[in-house]
């Protein structure tokens, strides 16, 4: 949750961008505790939409796509 932290994230979003030709980007994010509020600020002002997605929603998708209820994996 730092300027090299963000700047190595914008820099992997832009080379998927690259990589999968897009010209958008849609960050979501789970608005659990606090740490998510600094990072959607800074993403904004690098003119990148930020959405909050319900984490009972998240949890349900990963579920039904993998019958796991784990949080340290890939997704």
């Amino acid at each position: 949750n730092n300027e090299e932290g963000f700047t190595s994230l914008l820099n992997w979003i832009k080379e998927l961008k690259h990589m999968k030709n897009l010209d958008t980007t849609i960050v979501g994010m789970e608005p659990t505790g606090h740490y998510w509020i600094n990072l959607s600020k800074w993403l904004v002002k690098q003119n990148i939409d930020v959405v909050t997605v319900n984490p009972h929603h998240v949890k349900r998708n990963k579920e039904n796509r993998d019958n796991t209820p784990s949080k340290s994996d890939k997704k």
